[in-house]
């Protein structure tokens, strides 16, 4: 993980297997104050495009 003015700015899943993302994922976001669920799905992103840069920005979310 990379950190800029104390806050995560990226994450590496390098060499995560498929099946093994989301619980590293859901503990960084726990720890970091993230999205879970934006996290998850960027993750999923990269995993069905390997080899290429994918970028996530994330507003605030938006009322029911």
């Amino acid at each position: 993980m990379g950190f800029y003015d104390g806050r995560p700015v990226t994450i590496d899943v390098i060499g995560t297997r498929k099946q093994e993302f989301e619980k590293p994922l859901r503990v960084a976001a726990e720890r970091h104050e993230l999205d879970t669920e934006a996290l998850i799905a960027i993750a999923r992103a990269t995993f069905a495009a390997p080899d290429r840069p994918v970028s996530l920005e994330v507003g605030a979310r938006i009322p029911d």
